[in-house]
């Protein structure tokens, strides 16, 4: 993270602005060494971002590893001794 003093800040705060959305990267604004604020960018709306459950699953994939769809259901045997059923009075 780049650091500044406020001073050149408040100079040219447009063009510290500016550098900041351009590079992407925050800046850390100080006082006699001493930090103040950090300015930071806003995200992008479409900077790395899939609208499509496809691609949304892919990110998923690409960062936990593949999703697998073989698995076991769990069964469906009623446990008599704790069923009860809902429509008796």
């Amino acid at each position: 993270m780049k650091t500044i003093e406020i001073d050149e800040v408040q100079h040219d705060f447009p063009a510290v602005c500016r550098a900041v959305a351009s590079t992407g990267q925050a800046v850390l604004v100080t006082c006699g060494h001493e930090p103040l604020v950090s300015i930071m960018p806003l995200p992008r709306p479409d900077a790395g971002r899939e609208q499509s459950v496809w691609g949304l699953r892919r990110q998923f994939e690409a960062r936990h590893g593949v999703l697998i769809e073989d698995f076991d259901l769990p069964s469906r045997e009623i446990d008599e001794e704790r069923w009860e059923d809902p429509l008796k009075d």
